[in-house]
């Protein structure tokens, strides 16, 4: 397996058992969060959506990373 593939797929893997389950527990417990903490529709989808655009900065920001460390 070539170093890169082996790199492309332990990310791969890191992501789904880190990001996934955080996900679906999320939506799972959404209901019983709304009620405790008084969220609105509009907060839970703020909340949701960090969570993506927090997981898009990050992939911006590894494959800068790789790029730089490639060159050096």
């Amino acid at each position: 397996m070539h170093r890169s593939n082996a790199i492309a797929l332990g990310g791969a893997l890191a992501t789904a058992i880190s990001f996934g389950p955080a996900r679906m527990g999320f939506g799972l417990f959404l209901p019983q969060f709304r009620e405790e903490f008084t969220i609105s529709t509009q907060q839970a989808s703020f909340i949701a959506s960090a969570g993506f655009a927090g997981f898009f900065m990050a992939l911006i920001l590894a494959s800068l990373l790789v790029a730089r460390c490639r060159s050096a």
